[in-house]
């Protein structure tokens, strides 16, 4: 019990340091702060991304620094833009469900950062894969850019929900499973909340994809080394099945 208090005491005082610093990165950054209040200042500025979860996906563009990276939910683009200003020998290539937020994002990205983000329109879908399981449907996009592979930073926020024969879709975003051939190993993989999702790439795709770090607002995985070079040679371990194999004798 003290373990467990000491621990949430331990939790709280780090987001307050890492509050603090989400900060000090706008104050130290201008450029951050001008581009961040363009978006935010907009109609649908209540849409974007938060000023602590901005500031923290400049921190981790600063620190990993990549070159090919990938956002799958480019929303109406201040997200992309964020990562132009990190990364700016960095190429940026942004899937959006929605046309309309596609243009908002042309319109109020700064053409010194545009000139570096490729925003891309794509239906969102439902599939499977049953190799993970026959019973677990994901979302995704309909038109995933492999060309442009490997990429080595791909930020989740999409696709959002959407209406299908009259029916609201909402699915876990499983983009990142027909993904790993594509990614390169050490890639970064960053989630924007989206829970469900964490959960299912920690229980079936540990082979491929480490937990770095996990909290409430976000999650950060990186690419394992093993080889991958097509979906179908996915190897799948169950880690929520081992598990109760291993402590449940009679769960067989």
């Amino acid at each position: 019990m003290l373990n467990h208090i000491a621990h949430k005491i331990q939790q709280i005082r780090g987001d307050l340091l890492e509050k603090k610093q989400h900060r000090s990165i706008f104050i130290a950054n201008p450029k951050l702060a001008e581009v961040y209040a363009i978006f935010k200042n907009s109609p649908e500025g209540e849409w974007i991304i938060g000023k602590n979860d901005a500031a923290k996906l400049y921190g981790l563009l600063q620190t990993y620094a990549p070159q090919n990276i990938l956002e799958l939910g480019g929303g109406i683009g201040a997200s992309a833009a964020i990562m132009a200003i990190a990364a700016p020998g960095g190429k940026i290539t942004s899937i959006e469900q929605f046309e309309k937020c596609i243009d908002i994002a042309k319109k109020l990205t700064p053409p010194d950062i545009l000139k570096n983000i490729n925003f891309s329109y794509s239906e969102a879908h439902a599939f499977k894969n049953d190799l993970i399981s026959p019973y677990q449907f994901f979302s995704g996009y309909k038109t995933l850019p492999i060309q442009d592979s490997p990429f080595d930073f791909v930020i989740i926020d999409g696709p959002g929900y959407w209406l299908e024969n009259n029916q609201l879709v909402k699915l876990p975003n499983g983009d990142i499973i027909n993904l790993l051939p594509r990614l390169a190993a050490g890639c970064k993989i960053y989630i924007d909340g989206r829970k469900q999702a964490v959960g299912i790439y920690k229980r079936f795709l540990r082979p491929y994809l480490s937990l770095i770090k996990e909290n409430k607002q976000y999650a950060l995985f990186e690419r394992t080394s093993t080889r991958l070079l097509d979906i179908g040679e996915i190897k799948i371990e169950d880690a929520e099945l081992a598990m109760r194999r291993a402590t449940t004798p009679y769960f067989d």
